[in-house]
């Protein structure tokens, strides 16, 4: 029974600790690090441009456009939920 009773012990201080050390990291993590959210996309947004010389190369000219897709005749019963 002593025996038992030390390994229940061991266990559960083995428990508290690893909680102990969970809480701090927790802690450590969330709590102190500096949450606020400041963007910075505006400096990025600036520089962007659009070359407008692209649209006009020859290279466009000569791909085919798609057709007009054809729409498929009337297929299957006039309601599906009749039995057959």
């Amino acid at each position: 029974m002593a025996e038992e009773n030390s390994k229940n012990k061991t266990l559960l201080y083995l428990i508290l600790i690893l909680i102990v050390i969970g809480l701090f990291i927790i802690w450590k993590e969330v709590v102190l690090k500096d949450n606020t959210f400041s963007p910075s996309l505006s400096g990025v947004l600036k520089n962007i441009g659009i070359n407008y010389e692209t649209l006009e190369n020859t290279k466009l000219e000569d791909l085919i456009l798609f057709e007009d897709v054809a729409e498929s005749e009337v297929s299957g019963r006039e309601n599906p939920f009749d039995s057959y």
